[in-house]
């Protein structure tokens, strides 16, 4: 084998490894951003309430612990599925 088919050889199954590794961490990715959307949602929901209310940083930190139970619900269920 020459070297330009060594190359060729070991680009072509480095990104093939590379691709198969994306789509196994797939699932752990989507998490994550759940995870980060459900801090950040309940969160907001419980600045504006706080802004509403008047009462500041009650239901901000509220929103903040369901966003991290929420959040650690759904890595739970997906790391307890496999």
């Amino acid at each position: 084998m020459s070297p330009r088919q060594d190359n060729e050889n070991f680009t072509a199954s480095t990104f093939r490894r590379m691709s198969e590794l994306l789509r196994q961490s797939g699932p752990f990715i989507g998490a994550v951003y759940v995870q980060v959307g459900a801090i950040a949602l309940l969160g907001g929901i419980g600045y504006m309430a706080d802004r509403w209310r008047d009462s500041f940083p009650f239901y901000f930190v509220i929103g903040i612990a369901a966003g991290i139970v929420v959040g650690l619900y759904e890595m739970a269920k997906l790391i307890l599925k496999k």
